[in-house]
């Protein structure tokens, strides 16, 4: 019964994501335009997420918290660990807020075209929702146990929203700013 558990939750956040898809589609009768300011954020956001990536392995790497506990006082010890805990939680929100900004536009350019691509779409779903329960229990983890008890964790949800980040390039790159307007809201 216990190894049933994460399959049903797995597939109720699942649910809960197309729930919210198609409440978002009912609402906006026609999907909003992508604006040339929205892509080129979104652009952005892209080029820089492996700068990001490669600096929060970085910053929660045991060799820095190896190197403060063999050399420093316990109160510097705890306040390297309160800063870093406190800079893993600041990412991390930021990373979530990032690949839901993704997803929303990713749908908004989806709903665009002309040549559907079913099992890309409900994968590409699966995964955010893979995201976004593994970085909301990464959130967790951190805060309860510190950011350097999640580094194997942290890493599984780099890895997913890395996913998001190629599947979202691929988007824009297919897109070639046919979908997209000038103007901050069209």
């Amino acid at each position: 019964m216990t190894s049933l558990l994460p399959i049903l939750l797995l597939g109720f956040l699942i649910l809960i994501f197309c729930v919210r898809i198609i409440r978002r589609s009912v609402r906006n009768d026609e999907l909003r335009a992508v604006t040339t300011d929205e892509y080129f954020r979104a652009a952005e956001a892209l080029d820089s997420w492996m700068t990001e990536s490669q600096a929060i392995t970085r910053i929660l790497s045991s060799a820095d918290l190896e190197f403060i506990k063999a050399s420093a006082s316990p109160e510097i010890q705890r306040i390297f660990e309160r800063e870093r805990k406190k800079l893993a939680l600041k990412w991390l929100r930021h990373v979530q807020k990032q690949i839901a900004s993704l997803m929303d536009l990713h749908l908004r350019l989806a709903g665009g075209t002309f040549d559907p691509a079913p099992r890309v779409e409900l994968e590409l779903g699966v995964k955010y929702a893979a995201f976004r329960l593994v970085s909301n229990m990464v959130l967790s983890m951190i805060w309860l146990r510190g950011p350097f008890k999640a580094t194997r964790i942290m890493g599984y949800t780099v890895r997913k929203a890395g996913y998001i980040c190629d599947v979202f390039k691929i988007r824009l790159e297919a897109a070639k700013r046919v979908d997209v307007y000038p103007g901050q809201d069209h």
